[in-house]
Order: C-alpha cells, then sequence, then structure tokens
C-alpha cells in the first residue's frame, strides 16, 4: 500500500453504554461501568460486580442464550462503524468488504464462525468471514488479520475486533483461577484483582489511498501488529514479560515506528497479581530507561475485562480520547504495587497529552500475546487540548505507517497428518495408479503422542491437543527441525479449530452437574477456548513466535495455512511457522462418514536444501459462494493458466478446470470434517508435487458462510551452475 491502513469507522457496546461518543462522555466524567450483576445471580461463586452491558444486565436477558447475545452486541457495534465509515455510499463492492470477528465465547451450542457469519449478514457483509478466538487477545488478533487482508489485496475494507458476554460459566472459571476482585479493578494499585465484562467493538480499517479518493474522514491508521507466544502456563504469564516483549517489539516493526516514537501505552493492565508485574518488564525490556516516563494505563478499571473483545475496546477507548487531546487514564488508583509502572496516569478522567502514537498490547490463555500499534494520519481533527482550544494534527502527525513489506517466497519445509489414515505420509502418497483408501472417515487410528514427541507427557491432554501437537511433531521432523530455545522464538504456529473439545466440554459438564460452579475445574475451564490445544502445543514443543488460531467452517484449516502463509512471507522475526487444522469427534458412535484427526505443515521463508522444492505461488481468498473467485486469485499470483494445471485437491468448480486435470477428493481419507480436512488437502496437494507425481497443483476449499480459499502449489527445481 502507497499509504497506511487507515481507520475510517468505529463502534463500541460496552460497559459504558452503546456507542463511541457514549464511551467518551464517561471516560470524561470519570465514571466506570462496574455495576452489580443482575442477568443472572453470581453470588454463590463469584464477586457480584462486572462490566456489564447495562441495557443487558436484568434477569429477563439472562434467558437469552449467550451466543444471541454475542451476536447482538457485535452488529450494533459493527453497523456503526460501518455507519461512520460511510460504507454503504462508498462504491466499495460488497465483496471487497471482510469481517473479522475475534471472539473467545466458547458456546457448545452455536459455532463461533456462524456467529460470525450472522454478524456478516446483518451488516451486508459479502467479502471473507473470518473468525479469529485467541482467548483475550482475539479481537487485537483480528485487527492485524485485517492488517493482512489489506497488503494481500482480498479486501479493500475490513470491519475488523470483538464482541464476548458474561456468562455464570466465565465468571466461575475466573473465580476458580483466584483473580477476580471483590472491589473495583484497580490495575497496578492494591488490592489486587480484576473485573470482568462484555461488549463489543469494531473499527473500519481500509487502504489509506481508498479511503483518500473517496473522501473519507481517516485522523488515524492501524500501522502494525505483532503476535507471539509464552509457552509457559495454560492460563499464566510468563512471569518475566520476554513474551509480551516479542509481540510489542513485533508490532513496532511490522509499524516502522521506532519505541522512541511511542507516546503512550494501553496495558493489558489486568490488575492480577501476575500480569501487571509481567507487562511491566516487557515494557521495561522494549523501552528501556524511557519506560519509567512513559503514560502506561489500563482501560479496564472503566471497562472491566471485556475477554475477546477486551483489546478492540480498550483501543477505542485510546482512539476517543487522542480525537480530543488526551489519554485514558487508571482509575480506582489508591497506591502502586510493586514492579508497575511509575506513570499509570493516576486520576479518574482523561489526562490532556499530545499523543501521536500509540500502543496497546494484550495476554490470553495459552500464552498468546498480541500489541498493535495506531498513529495519527496528519489530517486535521477536531481535538481540544487542556484549555479546549483547537489544534491541528498537521504537525503532530505521523503520515505514513511501515513501509510496504518486502515479502519473500515461501516454501514446505515440512508435512505430516493423523487421522483415519494412520500417520505416515505414505497413506496419503496419491500417485497415479495407486488405489484409494478401502474406508472413508472415522476415529483416529492408533496413534501415541510420545511416539512423535517422546518429551511431552500426554496426560491430562484431550484429544484435540494430542492429535494438533503430533502432527506438529511430526512435521517439524519431517522438515529436520527443531524448536524450543531461540529457535522456538523464531517460529510460529496458526491452526484453523473450529470446536472446543468434546472430551473437555463433556468432563466440564460433568463437574458443573456434580459439583455446581463452586466447584468448576480451573483446568477444564482454561480448555473452553478454540486457541486451547493451540497453546499447549505451543508450549509442548517450545514454540514463542507468533501464535494464532482461525475459524471458517470446512476451510478453517486452508485458511490458517494461507494466513500462516502470509506471515511468513512478511514477518522478519519467523524463520518458519507451523500451520493446519484439527477436528475432534464427540464420544460415542461415529455418525457414518464422519472423521477426525489434525494435518499440519512447516512453511518457510527460505528454500529447503532439498534438490526440489515445493512453492507456494499464490494464494486467494473470497467471500462465501465465491470458490471460483478464490481459486483464479491464487492462479493468477502464481501466474498459472487452468490447463497447465496437473491437479487438483479439494473443491475446484468444474468450469474452472479443464475435465482432464486430475481430482483429488480429501474427503475419502478424512471424511465429513472441517478444519482437518481442508488442511489435509494442502498436504496432499504438496506431497503432490514433492513426489514427483505433479509439478503444478490448486489445492481450494469452500468455507460455506465464511470463507473460500485457494493456494496454488509449485514445484521449484534446484537451480544447478552452466
Amino acid at each position: 500500500m502507497s499509504r497506511p491502513a487507515v481507520i475510517t469507522g468505529l463502534g463500541a457496546v460496552s460497559a459504558l453504554g452503546r456507542g463511541a461518543a457514549r464511551m467518551w462522555t464517561c471516560l470524561a466524567g470519570g465514571q466506570d461501568g462496574l455495576r452489580r450483576i443482575e442477568r443472572f445471580d453470581p453470588s454463590g461463586f463469584g464477586p457480584e460486580l462486572a462490566g456489564v452491558v447495562p441495557d443487558r444486565n436484568t434477569p429477563a436477558h439472562g434467558e437469552t442464550p449467550p451466543w444471541q447475545l454475542c451476536v447482538e452486541f457485535a452488529i450494533h457495534a459493527g453497523l456503526e462503524a460501518a455507519s461512520r465509515a460511510g460504507l454503504a455510499g462508498s462504491g466499495i463492492a460488497r465483496e471487497r468488504i471482510a469481517l473479522v470477528l475475534g471472539t473467545s465465547l466458547g458456546d457448545p451450542d452455536m459455532p463461533l464462525y456462524e456467529m460470525t457469519e450472522r454478524v456478516a449478514d446483518a451488516i451486508g457483509i459479502a467479502g471473507p468471514r473470518i473468525t479469529v478466538s485467541t482467548a483475550c487477545t482475539s479481537s487485537t488478533n483480528a485487527l492485524g488479520l485485517a492488517l493482512d487482508l489489506l497488503r494481500q489485496g482480498a479486501a479493500d475494507a475490513v470491519v475488523a475486533g470483538g464482541s464476548d458476554v458474561l456468562t455464570p460459566l466465565i465468571v466461575a472459571g475466573f473465580q476458580s483461577l483466584g483473580v477476580l476482585s471483590r472491589g473495583r479493578c484497580a490495575p497496578f494499585s492494591e488490592p489486587p484483582g480484576t473485573s470482568l465484562g462484555e461488549g463489543a467493538g469494531f473499527l473500519v480499517v481500509e487502504r489509506g489511498e481508498l479511503a483518500a479518493r473517496r473522501g473519507a474522514v481517516a485522523r488515524f491508521a492501524l500501522l502494525g501488529c505483532g503476535l507471539s507466544a509464552d509457552a509457559f502456563h495454560d492460563t499464566g504469564p510468563d512471569p518475566t514479560g520476554a513474551g509480551v516483549a516479542r509481540a510489542m517489539r513485533a508490532a513496532l516493526d511490522g509499524a516502522g515506528v521506532a519505541p522512541a516514537d511511542v507516546d503512550y501505552v494501553n496495558a493489558h493492565g489486568t490488575g492480577t497479581r501476575a500480569n501487571d508485574p509481567a507487562e511491566w518488564r516487557a515494557i521495561q525490556q522494549v523501552f528501556g530507561e524511557r519506560a519509567g516516563r512513559l503514560p502506561v494505563s489500563s482501560s479496564k478499571s472503566f471497562l472491566g475485562h471485556a475477554q475477546g473483545a477486551a483489546g478492540i475496546l480498550e483501543l477505542i477507548a485510546t482512539l476517543v480520547a487522542m480525537e480530543r487531546g488526551a489519554i485514558p487514564p487508571t482509575h480506582h488508583f489508591t497506591v502502586p504495587r510493586p514492579h508497575s509502572p511509575p506513570d499509570p496516569v493516576a486520576q479518574a478522567t482523561p489526562r490532556p497529552a499530545r499523543c501521536r502514537v500509540a500502543l496497546c498490547t494484550n495476554s490470553a490463555f495459552g500464552g498468546a500475546n498480541c500489541a498493535v500499534v495506531i498513529g495519527r494520519t496528519g489530517v486535521d481533527g477536531d481535538e481540544r487540548d487542556g484549555d479546549g482550544a483547537g489544534e491541528s494534527d498537521r504537525e503532530t502527525g505521523i503520515g505514513a505507517g511501515a513501509s510496504e513489506r518486502a515479502r519473500r517466497p515461501v516454501y514446505v519445509a515440512g508435512l505430516a497428518a493423523i487421522g483415519p489414515h494412520g500417520r505416515t505420509l505414505d497413506a496419503l502418497d496419491r500417485r497415479p495408479g495407486q488405489p484409494g483408501p478401502a474406508a472413508r472417515g472415522g476415529r483416529v487410528s492408533y496413534f501415541r503422542l510420545a511416539d512423535a514427541l517422546p518429551t511431552a507427557q500426554p496426560r491430562g491432554l484431550d484429544p484435540c491437543s494430542r492429535y494438533l501437537t503430533g502432527a506438529a511433531a511430526l512435521a517439524l521432523a519431517d522438515a529436520g527441525m527443531r524448536t524450543g530455545g531461540a529457535a522456538g522464538q523464531k517460529m510460529g504456529l496458526v491452526a484453523g479449530v473450529n470446536h472446543v473439545s468434546a472430551e473437555s466440554n463433556a468432563a466440564l459438564v460433568r463437574t458443573i452437574r456434580d459439583r455446581g460452579y463452586r466447584g468448576m475445574s480451573a483446568s477444564l475451564f482454561s480448555r473452553m477456548v478454540l486457541n486451547a490445544p493451540v497453546g499447549t502445543c505451543s508450549k509442548l514443543l517450545g514454540i514463542k513466535g507468533a501464535l494464532s488460531t482461525v475459524s471458517a467452517g470446512d476451510a478453517a484449516g486452508l485458511l490458517a495455512i494461507l494466513y500462516a502463509a502470509e506471515l511468513a512471507a512478511t514477518r522478519p522475526e519467523l524463520d518458519a511457522i507451523l500451520a493446519g487444522g484439527v477436528d475432534e469427534l464427540p464420544p460415542g458412535d461415529v455418525a457414518p462418514g464422519a472423521g477426525e484427526g489434525a494435518a499440519c505443515v512447516v512453511l518457510a521463508g527460505t528454500r529447503p536444501a532439498a534438490r526440489t522444492a515445493v512453492r507456494l505461488a499464490g494464494s486467494g481468498i473470497a467471500g462465501p459462494g465465491r470458490i471460483e473467485a478464490a481459486a483464479r486469485a491464487a492462479l493468477a499470483a502464481a501466474a498459472l493458466e487452468p490447463d497447465a494445471l496437473d491437479a487438483v485437491v479439494g473443491t475446484v468448480p468444474a468450469a474452472l478446470v479443464p475435465a482432464a486435470v486430475r481430482r483429488i477428493d480429501p474427503d475419502e481419507l478424512a471424511g465429513a470434517s472441517e478444519a482437518f480436512t481442508s488442511a489435509l488437502a494442502f498436504v496432499i496437494g504438496s506431497l503432490l508435487v514433492r513426489s514427483g507425481a505433479a509439478r503444478r497443483v490448486l489445492v481450494a476449499r469452500a468455507g460455506g458462510g465464511s470463507a473460500d480459499c485457494a493456494i496454488a502449489l509449485v514445484r521449484e527445481e534446484e537451480l544447478h551452475a552452466a
């Protein structure tokens, strides 16, 4: 992009009320949104104060399914953001507008990707609909993915953010972890403890040149996003803060912003004994001696901890304050706790300040960290300084974000799949003339995690975690790579996951039935987020680079690979990245044709030493029902014509590819699975190229109502000197 990705609209539903304007009114008046929970009675298992959306905090709304409230919040905030951006009259085709929704809600009654589809339909978005679920970093991670979609050319505008809702399970689960405050959350202060919250927030992010051409007002730009993993604990942060620091550095590097240029940090700031010191240590590592003079505040003191929506709501609080020449405070601050920022903006109302660049950071279950950088664009604004006088942005605006990243070629370095077929690649090698499998679908055949990863202790791991970790370990072995230590810091992991582990969910339901919410198992609660298997895998393998979890129906696994390929191509801090998909069948009889398993690949930005290499030559992503558009985009990026293909794997329209081209259906091996099948399609396609059975392969998968994805693979011969 010749200009940065600019923010043209925002919308919010929070404990402070509905609308971004209401958020500023409450911030300016020193009015927090923490109130007694009335929607359900938490008195028997947790604190009674939380950041509940006020007009949905009645016993009558306790009968509303949580997913329905989550969707309602998202639609309201999304429509506000789209309206403020003027998307309806922008001239941008609906197919070129994407939705990326982050949430940590684990509701077995409604897959998260279906929630995202409902929100997209209500807002009128026909482009890709992608769900990011990385617990409390979900919505900030969604902003990073929005940036990648714009840079890839997959969309002209993205409505990105998140939504989450407070439930008895959430309150009881956090109480079981011993991190909730009986009073109002006071980050960096006494007493320690967090207050939970809920709500939704969205930004409209679009290409800077497009926004300028259509006359959209864009006072701020989304400049960069960084991801990392702690690989430390399921629910607790790495006390050294090293993981958070890696995410911050990656965000600043991606934004082309030096630490010295940052004027303010909006911290995750949960108020807990573990999080606050770890985050402050991270800030010290990134900013050095300047950290002591840097304003660092936490908006959770106003909003509560809104879980998957926390990051976006805190970012919007930062934006509405910056727009008026101020930065948000840390409310309820009394006396500082050890190892906390010297300047937490300890006051009830925003502090007047000239702020050009802000960094917002969040951390989550599974060790996922995310940081985003925002800055002024240089467009005249209506901000007011402390005297109420107007101030022009033209002198304070940074005007440009990161320069266009140099893209590296992306190669397939390793492959693996664990499923009904077994765990060997030989069972997947579909060369011409070889017979197909005798059976379709079913459970994973006999598999011991210790066979793939001897150091792993499988006790306490659910099938999702075992399958994904096993496939990742086998893919690394196939690539001849190791993780851990310095190598682990330069290795990432992205997985497509559509459902929480059926085994863990059943165990949690039994626990609540037998012991009630007071007897909540903290371990089982921590597995009720989609990214739980990804966090476990990163911890067992020592992976500390970019970490993410996406959901997109039948295309979830292929989408994860496409996302990982973009990270591999553009993130210099990564040497390689694992990607794939996992599915787990519920206990009991297996429905005919159903399947489960995990498929993983290792993608690298440098060419493998092998004599030949499999290269990702092009990719495409489109909205639902547009698989042909995705396939054509992938072929165009690879400079291939359909009749040049040797094989297609997955969902490819018959009208696009000549009848003579081989077609392979991964469902024959995986059965009716979702994330696993689409990732398996990529593994099969890569094997065809690597084995010499094909030179050019198109892998494609339709994602139902979410997103359709395609990737073109080519065989790259080793170059010989003349």
